[in-house]
């Protein structure tokens, strides 16, 4: 590999991963969460996944599987926590997993460890007091957003269940994309840097599907979300972004641009108010601007 490469591999692996993770220590330490919640926790090898409900809950609306942002390279089925509370709170029943990151995996790998997980809750509804009659919606934030359109759409295709190895035993009635990466195959050009955004790509891609990334089926089929719409008909769905997410706003827009000209019944919200950076809903739960994107949410499941 180049040094060019070798560079931005341990600045994507080492350098971004520290920061984010100083940052969310902080800001963990400062967010109230609600009280009401009851949490189980399983883990066993690669099942691994966390279940909020909210104690004497009147309210059922269903169950959200809930899968985590990182850039692929950071966090688990603890992460979103606060926003899987939050969720709870309003009567949903909230579940979150953990997925091997890169570099030990590919994208391939993480896709088939979620569905590992989901399937084997599935298996287990009963001992988990899980009621898979309720409507079933998925959502995920960033990165977590790129894989839940994968997984939704893997849900649908018959030949992306022939590409990953895997077939769900359910299947998703709405999807909402909070902030998501749509775009794997193209992330340079997020990036103002003159000279480098193809650079960016190829390395970004090698880094997600592996060195050999043109002539894998999963790069070929899913590194753009226009590509996975290509292959299976999406359920309802939902974006929330807003302005001040600098890099991932015009991914989104553009992803929502995808939806209408694939005829896919959709709806996005802007969030002006700050704050409103990326994955603030996620990351800022108790802030106003937070709590209206996350009714909104809310109310976007439980609509006919």
């Amino acid at each position: 590999m180049s040094i060019g490469y070798s560079l931005f591999r341990f600045m994507y692996l080492s350098v971004f991963t520290k920061q984010i993770k100083k940052k969310d220590e902080k800001r963990l330490k400062r967010l109230t969460l609600p009280n009401d919640i009851d949490e189980y926790k399983y883990e066993e090898g690669n099942i691994r996944f966390l279940i909020h409900k909210r104690k004497n809950a009147k309210e059922d609306y269903g169950i959200l599987f809930d899968i985590h942002g990182g850039g692929f390279c950071y966090g688990d089925k603890e992460l979103n926590r606060p926003f899987n509370m939050t969720m709870a709170e309003k009567g949903y029943t909230v579940i979150s997993m953990d997925y091997r990151l890169v570099d030990k995996v590919h994208i391939k790998e993480q896709v088939q460890d979620i569905l590992d997980v989901m399937n084997y809750i599935h298996s287990n509804k009963e001992q988990l007091g899980l009621n898979f009659s309720k409507p079933v919606f998925l959502t995920g934030d960033s990165a977590g957003g790129m894989l839940s359109g994968v997984i939704v759409a893997l849900s649908r295709s018959e030949y992306l269940q022939t590409i990953f190895d895997r077939k769900p035993r359910f299947g998703f009635e709405k999807l909402v994309l909070n902030h998501p990466v749509g775009y794997t195959s193209d992330v340079g050009s997020l990036y103002h840097i003159p000279g480098l955004k193809k650079k960016i790509s190829k390395w970004t891609s090698i880094l997600l599907y592996g060195e050999n990334y043109k002539e894998d089926p999963v790069y070929q089929n899913v590194s753009s979300f226009d590509s996975i719409l290509n292959l299976a008909e999406f359920p309802k769905t939902l974006i929330v972004t807003s302005p001040n997410d600098k890099m991932f706003h015009p991914v989104s827009l553009r992803q929502k641009k995808a939806l209408d000209q694939h005829h896919v019944e959709n709806d996005i919200f802007i969030q002006h108010k700050k704050p409103n950076g990326h994955v603030f809903n996620i990351a800022e739960i108790n802030s106003d601007s937070a709590k209206e994107a996350n009714e909104k949410i809310s109310d976007f499941l439980k609509s006919h």
